[in-house]
């Protein structure tokens, strides 16, 4: 006794149960970068603890000189991690939530876009088509790939949401577009940058199709409002890439595009698991067989229907209320939802085989060539973006006109039509699980965490690791640091609790002393009598934003040779001394 709509819903999130089942645990599954986003999170909380909420230089990050971590990485899933965290439970098992809503929340919101472009029955197989991609897992389970597995859901979300708005212009839609697009650009910088221009081809092709009847200037508007409100973000990344040592992300071997690309074999390779008893088993990228057969099943039977719709002369009455009734949100006349459906079938199929060949070896020449795309470091990061188009073309031959626009009504009046009709459906949901099931356990099993970290666990990482500033290639060092440290001073500091002293004493002249002191993140105040004027060193890494004043005038700064920590003059007398970043 549920609406059709809630009925899938709740069907949706029901079949997303298999997918998140190996995550249903108290420790992490060990994948390749889970590691660093457990001590990332770590440093965020010991942050929040000294009341920081939000700052680009993470100050107790590389042995507690900081790094401007968040200066070029996108911080909404740390901060939904450390969200989950603040709530009582385990890191670990926090950062499994994160994976746990990011899954079927991909399948909802694929739900969402496949059910106003083809009807409910529509949905439910794209949604898990979606959710069962073998990229899902690739992220989850393997890679440990947690900002990229939150993008993930955005993709659909922002399509339908973007649509609605162009065919409805109202505020709600508006609304959605931006913030759902906003926290997109919040997540992942590179599925940012790899989304954005998919976006602008999709609302190209929105406007051929419906260039009078849509609200054209909402939603130019909406994607300029979300670029505009999270420039404070990649407008730093984007404009000082020269302060840090950026190139480290994509020159060395194993992040070098030049090695990772992928054959057609392995792209569209059936479904096997990975061989454990490996000492080190190769990472295997696939599309999904079961996906892809059916992607091009559902393009052909979905551009036969389009041909003869149209031939046809057949017109469809689209709802007048996208809210309420679903999929067409203005009326459609002469034509428009089949000439729609069928540049949107071109569309998905012209966007998964572009995506296919830029994670193939034939796209080389675009990679060396098109600035920004060798950050992408892997090209077979596009494999996984093609995972959303292939599976609305799974979902195409489910199309039923009368479906897609009254949810709530039984539109199969013939029983045998129905019956066969939901079995199509349940063999298809099925094919997606059953395929995926190989992929859905941890192939290196799971790694007991501290529940609880603290920075010292940190420190430890970083000593034990040698990724210092838990960051696998030092991306994000300043280019003044040209000594990378091995630890430092203020590991005892923070042992000790309470402040971290960072002006170094030790470089007091004889007869000089700190007379005050007020630490806190990012900042001290000090009150200092010198005899003479000496050159002060602040144990922090210099970077663009620090700023030194005495006695309320600004003064220079400058890295020290070859540490890259800041320091500064401070003449003979008493002074006050401020630092900020």
């Amino acid at each position: 006794h549920c609406s059709l709509f809630h009925c899938s819903l709740f069907i949706v999130l029901t079949l997303s149960l298999v997918a998140v089942a190996p995550l249903l645990h108290v420790d992490s599954p060990c994948t390749h970068d889970g590691a660093l986003h457990y001590f990332r999170v770590t440093a965020m909380r010991h942050a929040l603890q000294d009341s920081t909420l939000f700052t680009r230089y993470l100050p107790d990050l590389a042995f507690g000189y900081g790094y401007p971590f968040f200066n070029y990485r996108a911080a909404l899933s740390y901060y939904l991690a450390l969200a989950l965290h603040l709530t009582g439970l385990a890191l670990p098992v926090a950062l499994n939530g994160v994976y746990i809503l990011s899954i079927p929340g991909s399948a909802l919101t694929a739900y969402l876009l496949a059910r106003d472009l083809f009807g409910p029955h529509a949905g439910i197989v794209a949604a898990v088509a979606y959710a069962y991609a073998p990229y899902q897992f690739l992220d989850a389970l393997l890679r440990g790939n947690a900002p990229e597995s939150v993008a993930l859901p955005l993709f659909p979300l922002i399509l339908w949401a973007f649509r609605r708005l162009a065919l409805t212009g109202q505020r709600r839609w508006f609304l959605t577009s931006v913030s759902s697009l906003a926290a997109l650009l919040m997540t992942h910088n590179i599925s940012s940058l790899l989304f954005s221009p998919l976006l602008l081809a999709y609302l190209i092709v929105l406007w051929l199709v419906y260039r009078q009847e849509g609200h054209w200037i909402a939603v130019g508007g909406a994607f300029a409002l979300a670029f505009g409100l999270t420039a404070f973000f990649w407008g730093p990344a984007l404009l000082e890439r020269d302060y840090v040592q950026l190139h480290m992300s994509h020159v060395t071997r194993n992040n070098d595009f030049h090695y990772n690309f992928l054959g057609l074999a392995e792209i569209f390779a059936p479904p096997a698991p990975v061989d454990t008893s490996l000492m080190n088993p190769p990472m295997r990228v696939h599309l999904g067989l079961v996906q892809a057969v059916l992607a091009m099943v559902g393009l052909a039977v979905g551009m036969v229907r389009a041909r003869e719709q149209r031939s046809g002369g057949a017109e469809e009455q689209g709802s007048k209320g996208a809210e309420e009734q679903g999929s067409r949100g203005t009326e459609e006349q002469g034509g428009r939802g089949t000439e729609e459906r069928r540049a949107t079938l071109i569309f998905f199929a012209a966007s998964a085989a572009f995506f296919i060949f830029m994670g193939t070896r034939a796209s080389l020449w675009l990679w060396e060539h098109v600035p920004l795309l060798p950050f992408v470091q892997f090209p077979w990061r596009f494999v996984g973006r093609a995972t959303l188009p292939v599976a609305l073309l799974a979902s195409a031959p489910f199309y039923k006109p009368q479906l897609a626009i009254h949810h709530s009504q039984p539109a199969i009046r013939n029983p045998q039509s129905a019956i066969v009709h939901w079995s199509l459906v349940i063999v298809h949901c099925s094919l997606f699980i059953l395929a995926a099931l190989p992929s859905t356990y941890p192939p290196h099993g799971y790694c007991p965490s501290a529940p609880h970290p603290t920075i010292s666990d940190v420190f430890a990482y970083e000593h034990r690791s040698k990724l210092v500033g838990v960051d696998p290639e030092g991306s994000y060092f300043p280019v003044w640091v040209k000594h990378r440290p091995e630890g430092s001073p203020l590991e005892e500091r923070y042992s000790a609790g309470g402040p971290v002293t960072r002006f170094d004493e030790t470089v007091l002249p004889t007869g000089a002393s700190v007379v005050e002191a007020d630490y806190g993140p990012n900042r001290a105040h000090l009150v200092v009598e010198t005899p003479v004027p000496f050159r002060a060193r602040y144990l922090a890494f210099y970077f663009p934003g620090w700023r030194v004043t005495v006695d309320g005038d600004p003064v220079s700064i400058a890295p020290t040779e070859p540490e890259g920590l800041i320091s500064f003059d401070v003449p003979a007398g008493r002074h006050t001394v401020a630092i900020r970043f």
